[in-house]
């Protein structure tokens, strides 16, 4: 493939699967608030001991989260919940560059299945972002996400595009400021094509 066959893929799937995170969202916004909380109990775990070095900093993390978490309502507490679990389980699932140099060549001239439900994942995931604009936690547990996402070199290209797009929304909608300066030309070019800022 050229570059310009490359790049033009590259857009394709990114406006391919943002527009699977605008389907779901619809197909979310059809459902009562009550019917997309997860009301499950966390199961209990067995922490491992933590090096000295460490544990100081884990341990202010959980302490700001405990603390922010006991400024909420219940049901923003549960939204978070909700959020957290399903954040930690998409990108304990988000494919890596690894996962997809292993596709076979039939394979690479269609979406890649991986793609698709992580499409569909991330759409589900920006959903409740965007149901809860008025928990602040969970909006900041978000941007959170979305860098991370986006700041990782091991995912492919179209996915941390469409991780910066969204940490760009995020930031246009709280009126942050935030520096796209440090991500790859590439990347920016693809995010700047999807517009982030418009209304």
């Amino acid at each position: 493939m050229s570059p310009k066959q490359i790049r033009v893929l590259q857009i394709f799937i990114i406006l391919f699967l943002s527009s699977l995170t605008l389907y779901v969202l619809f197909q979310e916004a059809e459902k009562p608030i009550e019917e997309t909380l997860i009301l499950t109990e966390d199961p209990p775990t067995k922490e491992s001991p933590i090096k000295s070095k460490e544990k100081p900093k884990e341990e202010k993390a959980s302490q700001t989260r405990q603390k922010d978490s006991l400024e909420l309502n219940e049901n923003q507490k549960k939204a978070l919940q909700q959020f957290e679990r399903r954040a930690q389980e998409i990108q304990s699932k988000l494919p890596r560059k690894a996962d997809l140099q292993k596709l076979e060549d039939d394979q690479v001239h269609s979406i890649p299945q991986e793609l698709l439900q992580t499409g569909r994942q991330l759409g589900q995931l920006k959903e409740m972002v965007l149901r809860y604009p008025d928990n602040p936690v969970l909006q900041e547990r978000a941007k959170e996400f979305y860098k991370n996402c986006a700041d990782d070199e091991g995912y492919p290209t179209s996915i941390r595009s469409l991780c910066l797009f969204n940490r760009l929304q995020l930031a246009k909608n709280s009126g942050e400021d935030f520096d796209i300066s440090p991500y790859p030309l590439e990347i920016k070019e693809l995010v700047l094509q999807l517009n982030p800022f418009r209304q």
